[in-house]
């Protein structure tokens, strides 16, 4: 105890907490280890940690940031280093090369940007900007805000980077009761500067934060495979949804930058940002009925969030702006979390099916990618196609989900019956669950009605022969007469039951994993297709014909 004292007093010079304690001491190690860095210097948030970086600069100095990124970070720069500071402030887009030559100022002394970027996910070559900057000048220090990628996937400072800037609440804590950040830095002038921040600025977590961190990045490499084998599943399921114009995830063939992205990075954290094919309406009722995803502003923790970073996120940043870099209103950002990724598909299916209904449409030309087997709900017979120049979004309750999830669905909602099912069930599910990837609607009306006529010729040629005759020899005319149509009318219903669920239960479509279902023996498969409420009226039916 005496030799640790002794340690600490020389160490810390009596300036109590704020100069530092063990724990927050073993905390900056570990983090400047996981970057391969000397020196770390954690601050009480990570505004905290961008401010105490920003504090290098001098008035008239020139920082270039780029034009996609945190809007806290944006807004510190415009309302604070701007205002309060009298530093300059130009916004470029970073993954253009070009821009960078053309803003470099003999007065720019930092350039900040992320990678990949908050929410657009752009991807910057980190390499080939230091390399830029370094051709024009010495003293620019370069600042790469890692906390979407953590250093288990990316490591700025190896390809160049000046300083790495971490969100320590984000990912690498990982479990959503931390607000923390750190700067990690091989330059031994730049630590002195963030050492003298946190001595007299103050900024600084307490020792139970810094424990608490020390918990979360003990688990950071099996969190962060599981947030990206997720993320990954879900970007992939988005793409080939019709109702998603477009989706954003670095490892993604389809991103822009994606080979930047592979050559620099081992992997991709589980933020994932998509537009959906609605407006401002569409998708705040889309947030409003996600189940398993959180409406939230955080990321990075081993729960899902979901926002709407034009009202939320980023709603700080001007109007004009967040228009020009395309974070409209249809813009969703997604935190993937460690949860089942078959369970996160299925909240995300279910919230696009509760928003978008007959009433969103796709522009023209736009077709879904693979089968859609549920159509929107409507209480007429008109044909739901939105006509030559629009297609309405069809609903992929069932088309998009496991077989399990639609066998509960129809057993809720009741048979496919064409008559019967309207009075039983109060609603037109036949219509609603009508279309799949085999047959179109007449197709399938038509085989329900020729198999029950096919089961009613049976009836009369068999069992409802010999039924008129016992039933009247009994009971009399009226009693076998009733009899009789009691017969049919069940085997009519449950033949038509039969005929039209059967091509809908065996139509081949995969699920999001590319399974085939359809696995089941018919008679199985024809049961369960009949419902409930459809099970339960014919096996009452038949009770009382006994």
């Amino acid at each position: 105890m005496t030799a640790k004292l002794c340690w600490i007093r020389d160490r810390y010079a009596g300036v109590f907490e704020l100069s530092g304690n063990p724990t927050r001491d073993v905390l900056q190690e570990n983090i400047a280890a996981l970057e391969n860095a000397q020196h770390c210097c954690v601050f009480s948030s990570g505004l905290a940690a961008t401010a105490a970086m920003a504090n290098w600069l001098h008035v008239g100095d020139h920082i270039l940031a780029s034009d996609d990124g945190y809007g806290g970070t944006q807004r510190y720069f415009r309302e604070i280093s701007v205002v309060h500071h009298g530093r300059q402030l130009s916004f470029v887009d970073l993954t253009q090369l070009d821009n960078l030559v053309k803003e470099l100022k003999p007065n720019t002394k930092m350039v900040w940007f992320e990678t990949p970027s908050n929410p657009l996910l752009k991807v910057i070559d980190i390499a080939a900007v230091c390399r830029i900057v370094r051709a024009q000048t010495k003293e620019c220090i370069i600042v790469v805000d890692n906390t979407f990628m953590t250093p288990f996937f990316q490591r700025p400072l190896e390809l160049g980077a000046d300083v790495v800037m971490h969100s320590l609440t984000k990912y690498m804590n990982g479990h959503t009761d931390v607000l923390m950040g750190a700067m990690v830095t091989n330059n031994a002038l730049l630590e002195r500067h963030l050492y003298s921040q946190q001595l007299a600025v103050g900024s600084v977590p307490s020792s139970f934060d810094a424990f608490l961190v020390i918990r979360g990045i003990k688990t950071l490499h099996l969190r962060m495979r599981q947030h990206m084998e997720n993320a990954l599943a879900i970007a992939h399921w988005l793409e080939k949804d019709a109702r998603v114009e477009k989706v954003l995830y670095p490892e993604l063939e389809s991103h822009p930058q994606h080979k930047v992205h592979k050559k620099q990075a081992s992997g991709m954290s589980g933020m994932v940002s998509f537009y959906l094919r609605t407006d401002l309406e569409g998708s705040q009722k889309f947030l409003a009925n996600l189940k398993l995803f959180t409406l939230a502003e955080s990321l990075g923790g081993y729960e899902s969030l979901a926002e709407l970073p034009a009202v939320m996120t980023h709603a700080s940043v001007p109007e004009e702006m967040r228009s020009q870099l395309g974070i409209g209103d249809n813009l969703i950002r997604l935190s993937v979390g460690c949860e089942d990724k078959v369970d996160l598909i299925k909240d995300l299916d279910m919230a696009m099916c509760a928003a978008m209904n007959r009433g969103v449409m796709l522009s023209r030309g736009a077709q879904p990618s693979r089968p859609l087997l549920c159509t929107p709900n409507s209480d007429d017979d008109e044909d739901d196609s939105g006509g030559e120049d629009e297609l309405v979004v069809p609903r992929t309750v069932c088309g998009q989900a496991k077989m399990s999830e639609c066998d509960q669905f129809e057993q809720q909602s009741g048979g496919g019956g064409i008559l019967l099912t309207r009075w039983l069930t109060g609603r037109n599910w036949f219509k609603r669950y009508n279309s799949d990837a085999l047959s179109h609607r007449r197709v399938r009306t038509g085989l329900g009605w020729v198999t029950a006529a096919l089961f009613i010729v049976a009836d009369i040629a068999g069992g409802g022969v010999v039924a008129i005759p016992v039933a009247l020899l009994n009971s009399g005319l009226l009693i076998g007469s009733i009899a009789m149509f009691s017969i049919s009318l069940a085997f009519f219903y449950t033949a038509h039951l039969i005929g039209n669920n059967w091509v809908t239960m065996c139509a081949r479509w995969p699920d999001v994993y590319g399974k085939v279902h359809c696995r089941k023996p018919y008679p199985e498969m024809a049961y369960r297709a009949m419902g409930q409420r459809a099970k339960t009226f014919t096996s009452t039916v038949l009770n009382l014909m006994v």
